[in-house]
């Protein structure tokens, strides 16, 4: 295979995409693959239960061949 073939094969970045805010969370919340918390907004008690706490999170990225792709999973 020729270097420049391969070439196009690797990453050759990585980023976050866009921030969003979650809706309420519970004890056992979780978020769809390819996805990371960076962060929460609560109302000060987290007691992780009746809707008014929220996680903000991204989707994870990343660079082959000159195209942004969003992970699928991680």
């Amino acid at each position: 295979m020729p270097e420049s073939t391969a070439n196009q094969r690797y990453v050759t970045g990585v980023r976050l995409g866009a921030q969003a805010l979650s809706g309420g969370l519970e004890y056992n919340y979780s978020l769809s693959s390819g996805n990371v918390i960076t962060g929460f907004k609560t109302d000060g008690d987290w007691e992780m239960r009746g809707g008014d706490d929220r996680v903000y999170y991204r989707q994870i990225q990343y660079c082959i061949n000159g195209h942004w792709v969003s992970a699928a999973s991680i």
